[in-house]
């Protein structure tokens, strides 16, 4: 078979073709990576479509405050036959504290350099190990004794001699009105001695009755004697609560050693509007699908999103926003259809325990009680569509009708 001689023509034919081939595919790959480009923009316009609040509480909430609100927390009592083991004292944390004068803590009175080897590991075997992260011999750093101050212990040594000097006017068994209804009593006795001795027959009924005078005077004595006394113990009580200084004690982990008169609680944003998006503390500060991860070589914190662009075709891009962890799994969806959830527990009040010491102290520590959770119904608060719909927009202004957004 004779082979066909190939002529400049058909070389020519051939370049050209490849030419229009190798420019269609310059072409083809610039829509593919404006499409890819468009996937990711939706992707970052979804994660900052929320309304950002960067603004931590202010010291002073009020009712005009933007995005928090308070709840006036209140103060129980434990009460065993209670079953939640508690119950309401019928006083707010706002009128205790003020009550003890805010308290105080026993911190700054006396320090000493502690070596940084610390926290044994619980059940560790054999006992008395230590966790390695926290090993670090050779250094040291300033631990505070958590003893009073010089000023505090002078305090509660004039309370003190304050005190004494109270008890032992007060409570003296040699007081004047004592001695005076001592004397009314024995003159009530010398009489009723004297009746009885002028009478030379006496039946036992008319005994009876001097012996039962007798205890009335006596019984009359003691119990204006100890209604005084306990006048005077109410006194030395009043004065009591009015110059004890309360130490406010953190003697277990859940306790808490800074109670406040009021829970700040974060306003959502009105059903129907773009949600609010709020930051957290250590590596949870996340404004609804981003989180930090520390902070750059630069100082700046590096952020992580939350989204995921994934390619599914030649020319379609799938766009995912991902849970948040936890109890929050569902929370974007929720935010953005609405639904019913289980509401989170805040503070409502502070369970006190008191215990007085000597001279002068009352211990107080104070243990959080929340709320109970219930179900609550959560009207949506769209983000997402809204945001494809302007990315849609954009897309058609700057690159015309022929992408399509699913």
């Amino acid at each position: 078979m004779a082979v066909k001689k190939t002529t400049r023509k058909d070389e020519s034919l051939k370049k050209q073709c490849n030419n229009v081939i190798k420019k269609l595919e310059v072409q083809l790959q610039k829509k593919r990576t404006t499409i890819a480009n468009i996937a990711a923009y939706l992707a970052v316009s979804i994660a900052r479509a929320p309304k950002r609040v960067k603004s931590a509480p202010p010291k002073k909430v009020t009712a005009s405050s933007r995005h928090y609100f308070t709840v006036p927390t209140q103060l129980f009592y434990p009460d065993k036959n209670n079953p939640k083991g508690y119950r309401d004292a019928g006083v707010s944390m706002a009128d205790y504290l003020k009550k003890i004068k805010g308290g105080y803590r026993a911190t700054g009175a006396g320090s000493y350099m502690k070596e940084k080897v610390q926290t044994r590991v619980k059940g560790s075997h054999p006992p008395g190990t230590y966790a390695e992260k926290n090993q670090r011999p050779g250094e040291f750093f300033v631990k505070g004794t958590g003893k009073i101050s010089e000023t505090e212990r002078r305090r509660l040594q004039e309370y003190q001699e304050q005190e004494r000097r109270l008890h032992a006017q007060l409570l003296a068994p040699d007081r004047r009105k004592n001695a005076k209804d001592q004397a009314r009593m024995q003159a009530k006795l010398r009489k009723i001695q004297e009746r009885k001795a002028a009478i030379t027959s006496m039946s036992e009924k008319r005994k009876a009755r001097f012996l039962q005078q007798e205890a009335k005077a006596r019984s009359d004595f003691q119990a204006r004697v100890e209604s005084r006394r306990q006048k005077r113990l109410e006194r030395i009580k009043k004065f009591r609560e009015e110059k004890v200084l309360y130490r406010i004690v953190k003697t277990t982990r859940r306790e808490v050693a800074d109670p406040q008169a009021a829970t700040v609680l974060r306003k959502g944003a009105e059903p129907g509007k773009v949600p609010f998006s709020w930051p957290r503390s250590g590596k949870g500060n996340y404004y609804i699908s981003q989180w930090s991860d520390g902070v750059s070589e630069n100082g700046k914190t590096r952020w992580v999103s939350n989204y995921q662009v994934r390619q599914v075709g030649d020319w379609s891009y799938q766009v995912s926003i991902q849970p948040l962890g936890g109890r929050t799994s569902y929370a974007l969806r929720r935010l953005e259809y609405g639904g019913d959830r289980t509401s989170t527990p805040y503070v409502i009040g502070y369970l006190v325990n008191t215990r007085d010491v000597k001279g002068g102290h009352r211990r107080v520590s104070f243990s959080p009680v929340y709320s109970d959770s219930k179900t609550v119904r959560v009207e949506p608060r769209p983000w997402v569509s809204p945001t494809v719909a302007k990315v849609q927009e954009y897309v058609r202004k700057r690159n015309g009708k022929d992408i399509r957004l699913s």
